[in-house]
């Protein structure tokens, strides 16, 4: 791991993380798995199976050059749009507590929206990277006005966006 100058001590924190997040999931759904599937350790299990998926390719990323990630970004980001707007389509997005949020593949169900964070966060990275000016205000503006999923907690962060809000209603920013 400390060959290719890895942090050592940003990989340990993920990993205390994911460990607490772990028995947090334990401490918070143990009776309900019990109830429901006569095993108390019913979601543990596979909570700590993602985690271990999650740290395995978190592991094999650590071991790549991230620029080899860069032709993917596009692409990843317009599948993610295309999800998101599956979701909305009846039969196809997964209504979940009155929320259409999931799509179900193959047996799995998960959110775009998750998918489209890491989309997004990759196209900014590579947006920001890039040395070339943008040639129009409409070109600066456009990545920052992307809001993953309506009706969602997913959001775009615009820096200064308070200092812009008060401004926008005629007050002075704090």
């Amino acid at each position: 791991m400390s060959g290719r100058g890895h942090d050592r001590l940003l990989f340990t924190a993920v990993l205390i993380l994911v460990g607490l997040g772990v028995v947090m999931v334990y401490s918070a759904s143990a009776i309900r798995a019990q109830e429901r599937f006569g095993d108390p350790a019913f979601f543990l299990k596979k909570q700590i199976l993602w985690a271990l998926i999650g740290v395995t390719g978190m592991v094999w990323l650590m071991g790549r050059d991230y620029r080899g990630l860069r032709p993917f970004i596009l692409p990843l980001l317009f599948l993610a749009f295309g999800m998101l707007v599956l979701v909305l389509v009846p039969g196809i997005g997964v209504k979940v507590n009155g929320a259409r949020r999931w799509l179900r593949l193959l047996g799995f169900s998960f959110q775009p929206a998750e998918l489209a964070k890491l989309a997004l966060v990759g196209y900014l990275a590579r947006l920001l990277a890039d040395k070339e000016e943008p040639r129009s205000r409409s070109q600066r503006r456009a990545p920052f006005t992307l809001t993953p999923s309506p009706g969602t907690s997913t959001r775009t962060s615009i820096p200064n966006a308070r200092k812009r809000r008060g401004r926008m209603k005629g007050r002075r920013p704090r």
